[in-house]
């Protein structure tokens, strides 16, 4: 997640964002059941209905992330969810109707451009590539390393060697037999890809509600089970920023980076208990405006205002994205309690001239900017009270 980012309410208000104006037009959602007017894409969606909102019990955590029958391991029979015994609440009494999408894959970058890659397994994995005429199986420690001078890649796992051009996959030959990067651990396949000049990038093809686990902790932080509304409303909208990126880099070989550049994600490592129920309670819901996805920017700190996104980045305003006060009914803010919610940073004179001239150069590369700067004053200030214009 962008740091950076002050748009979105802090949480835990952020529950309440489901607001409504269209944004980029998206084929696979629709609100469940739909209306007369709205197209029903080819692939089902979720079959979770919106007649009722439910106030479910506690989720079963042994069962929660589990999809078979109950009865075995079999895949053909879909296990079906236990009847919750629960309150329902009308629809008509809610602002908004729920909206699902369904389950997609998704394509995290874990290393780019680099030219080599160690990967290790502890049960069997599967090498699948066009080239090859049937898998190649591994086990152990698994080398990926690119030619000198090539862009193929070889594929070293004890004594067996092999050379491909990449794209190729890894597949784990059992779900829960979780492939090794460094230090982290993680769910899914991985797919090497072509990277910049001689190198490659390793990918990680994965089911979005698994890879929602490996996120929701390392953004919002380990919780307990009293601020488990919060961390529902974080899944929602890390949910909602990766199927918004799944439209935006549909043309590209993935959809995200594992860093705060899109979304911060640990693997298997990082997931936890309660962030797992989070995860499985709001499973598949989304945050849309009119009949689009929106851009769920969000952030850990706002100071008690956020921007509009148009101040911020220049970029269209949005409804959801505007400059509101962030504060409880005693007018203190949300993220009060937050390390940057008050901070200050002091520069020598000189050092501060260096900054801007160095800032203005990146920002204004057609101009040279020459000189001292020997005083600062704030001449505008946008409608959420940061420094629009200064002169030096």
């Amino acid at each position: 997640m962008p740091t950076d980012n002050h748009f979105l309410r802090a949480l835990p208000p952020l529950v309440t964002a489901l607001l409504l104006l269209a944004c980029t037009p998206s084929s696979f959602i629709r609100p469940n059941p739909p209306s007369s007017h709205d197209h029903v894409p080819q692939s089902p969606p979720s079959t979770r209905g919106v007649e009722t909102v439910r106030e479910g019990k506690e989720i079963n955590f042994a069962d929660a992330f589990d999809t078979t029958t109950g009865k075995g391991t079999s895949e053909e029979e879909p296990r079906k969810p236990p009847a919750p015994q629960v309150k329902n609440i009308p629809v008509d009494s809610l602002r908004f109707v729920p909206f699902f999408v369904p389950t997609k894959k998704v394509r995290i970058a874990l290393l780019q451009n680099v030219k080599r890659s160690v990967v290790y397994s502890v049960g069997t994995v599967s090498l699948h590539h066009h080239q090859l005429k049937r898998p190649v199986r591994f086990r152990g420690r698994v080398l990926f390393e690119m030619r000198p001078g090539g862009r193929s890649v070889t594929i070293t796992a004890g004594n067996t060697t092999r050379e491909v051009m990449p794209p190729c996959t890894l597949l784990s030959d059992n779900a829960y037999n979780y492939l090794e990067i460094g230090d982290t651990t993680y769910r899914g396949a991985l797919i090497i890809v072509p990277g910049g000049k001689e190198t490659f990038t390793v990918v990680n093809y994965i089911d979005i509600e698994d890879y929602l686990r490996g996120v929701v902790p390392l953004e919002l932080g380990i919780r307990s089970r009293e601020e488990f509304e919060a961390l529902k409303a974080q899944a929602i909208a890390a949910r909602t920023y990766a199927y918004r990126q799944l439209i935006e880099r549909r043309a590209e070989p993935f959809d995200m980076v594992a860093t705060i550049a899109d979304q911060v994600y640990g693997g298997v490592t990082a997931e936890y208990r309660e962030s797992d129920m989070a995860v499985k309670s709001t499973n598949d819901l989304i945050m849309i405006a009119g009949d689009s996805i929106i851009q769920a920017y969000y952030h850990s700190t706002c100071g008690g205002m956020t921007a509009d996104v148009n101040e911020a980045w220049g970029k269209p305003s949005r409804s959801y994205l505007r400059s509101i006060a962030d504060c409880d009914e005693s007018g203190r803010a949300w993220c009060r309690g937050s390390t940057y919610f008050e901070w200050e940073e002091r520069w020598p004179w000189k050092q501060f001239s260096a900054i801007v001239l160095q800032s203005l150069q990146k920002i204004y590369p057609q101009n040279r900017f020459k000189g001292v700067v020997n005083s600062l004053s704030v001449e505008e200030r946008f409608s959420c009270g940061r420094i629009r214009r200064a002169n030096f």
